[in-house]
């Protein structure tokens, strides 16, 4: 005990750093601009907090597998498949504790579509969480799980994500149903805000307004600065009309709303980003092998067009750090492969920096087009989507990439986990993903601060977890080095090694 008592107070003394600031992870790839990044991540993911593996009563935990969780308020939500007696008829809104993977409540809707990989939102200014499930959008109490109110759409829902225009008053969510191959795809503005016979004359729930936008499937939108961008598979009047990108004016009368749309030269089958006063989306093609299909930035103001280069097909979105962009792509088979690429911007231009599978002639085979990439901190969180038997199902594999460097160098792989990975959310220096095994949350081994690293502001809840006669299972998998299950004198040396950076 003296000398546990002695490392403590040697690891006081190097201590000295301050807290993470918080950060959550409210929409899919975080935020109603869709941007995919977060200020801190974990610089890896060598402990398991935990790992939800049962719903409420005590059945397996299925969650659609190229879903991604979303964060709010001390709560991690996914989409989960309900199945009561061993059959699967139904979905489910599931709510964990963010710090234990407590179950907390769940709530049942529409049986998802077409293996529909829906992800929830959560409308921080009503508590509330969102999901597009079968024909409808729901609408639970964040905290409690209480049904607040469902709307009633035209057609399904299919990979599409709610969104939540974040600042918005009153506020609106939006929703686009399916409809790939024709040309009645509809974009929904859903009122989310109280009723105001003067400024809001809509109830929670009620249908705003509706624009038709085409051929759809996947077609996530995004929000910015009072208007709403998609893009479709196909113009109003279906296959074989090439791909648009679309932009509405949330609050113009009907007639105006439109503020451009421009034809691309293929179908969108994802989500769009916007960054810098610009919109991207990356599309899907049918036919043709390697870089068959099309990467596009327009200007988020009026739609002209920057430039469009070739890129691998996908339904993810594409992640703009400052000049690069980042996306997930490939299908295995049918002149395709999985893997990760990046572009430079160039403003007027673009220009294909790495590809994981060409750049290593094949060695490197992970991401793909059901797989949302997540950044932080100069490292990108990847998974790995199955190359065999379910290709909806979670992901197979998490990679951390270092993006200071290219595939092939060493380094450039920071580390790979099995068994998990699906469209990463990230949280107070903590990552939430989806696997075969459920709901999984990961964090750097002794990152107590949860600021993403080792530290010297770790030391107190390293010492805490140390000095504890029963420590939780939290700080056991944050304090354990070296894997015994007790927490002693050689952790609190190989955890000062760590903060060391040795």
């Amino acid at each position: 005990m003296r000398t546990v008592l002695r490392l403590a107070i040697g690891l006081l003394v190097l201590s000295g750093a301050a807290g993470a600031a918080r950060a959550e992870w409210r929409q899919l790839a975080s935020d109603a601009a869709r941007h995919g990044s977060s200020t801190i991540g974990p610089a890896n993911v060598s402990a398991v907090l935990w790992q939800a593996t049962q719903d409420g009563v005590g059945r397996t935990l299925v969650i659609e597998g190229a879903s991604s969780p979303v964060v709010y308020g001390g709560r991690v939500y996914c989409n989960a498949r309900h199945s009561p007696s061993g059959s699967y008829t139904a979905n489910k809104v599931v709510a964990l504790d963010q710090g234990t993977g407590a179950h907390l409540w769940e709530q049942v809707v529409a049986k998802g579509v077409l293996n529909s990989w829906s992800s929830p939102a959560v409308d921080a200014a009503h508590v509330t969480v969102l999901l597009g499930s079968g024909n409808k959008l729901y609408a639970f109490d964040a905290l409690s799980g209480a049904p607040e109110w469902t709307t009633q759409l035209d057609r399904n829902v299919v990979n599409c994500s709610p969104l939540v225009a974040d600042g918005l008053e009153p506020g609106r969510a939006f929703i686009v149903d399916y409809d790939p191959f024709g040309g009645l795809g509809q974009l929904y503005c859903v009122n989310t805000s109280a009723f105001d016979a003067g400024a809001n004359p809509f109830q929670p729930g009620e249908i705003v307004w509706v624009e038709g936008v085409g051929g759809t499937s996947g077609a996530t939108p995004a929000y910015a600065d009072g208007v709403v961008f998609l893009a479709s598979a196909a113009g109003l009047n279906g296959f074989p009309d090439s791909g648009v990108v679309w932009a509405f004016d949330v609050n113009a009368p009907a007639g105006s709303r439109l503020r451009w749309s421009v034809l691309i030269g293929e179908g969108f089958f994802g989500g769009v980003t916007v960054a810098n006063g610009f919109v991207y989306a990356a599309g899907y093609s049918f036919s043709g092998t390697g870089d068959n299909s099309l990467l596009a930035k327009l200007r988020a103001s009026d739609g002209a067009v920057q430039w469009v280069v070739p890129c691998e097909r996908t339904s993810s979105i594409p992640i703009v750090i400052s000049d690069r962009v980042y996306l997930s792509a490939g299908i295995q088979g049918f002149g395709s492969v999985p893997k990760a690429q990046c572009f430079r911007d160039d403003g007027a231009s673009a220009t294909k920096i790495w590809d994981t599978y060409v750049d290593t002639a094949g060695a490197m085979i992970f991401g793909g087009w059901t797989q949302l990439p997540a950044v932080a901190g100069g490292r990108l969180y990847l998974g790995k989507l199955p190359l065999s038997g379910d290709f909806y199902g979670p992901a197979t594999d998490l990679f951390l990439l270092d993006l200071a460097k290219l595939p092939g160098q060493s380094g450039f792989v920071l580390q790979q986990r099995a068994g998990l990975g699906s469209s990463p959310a990230l949280s107070d220096g903590r990552l939430y993903t989806v696997g075969s095994g459920g709901l999984y949350a990961l964090a750097t081994r002794g990152d107590f601060d949860s600021d993403g690293r080792v530290s010297g502001g770790d030391v107190q809840g390293f010492i805490a977890a140390l000095m504890s006669a029963a420590p939780t299972p939290q700080q056991l998998a944050l304090g354990d080095f070296d894997g015994n299950q007790v927490l002693d004198s050689n952790d609190a040396s190989l955890f000062a090694s760590a903060m060391l950076g040795n």
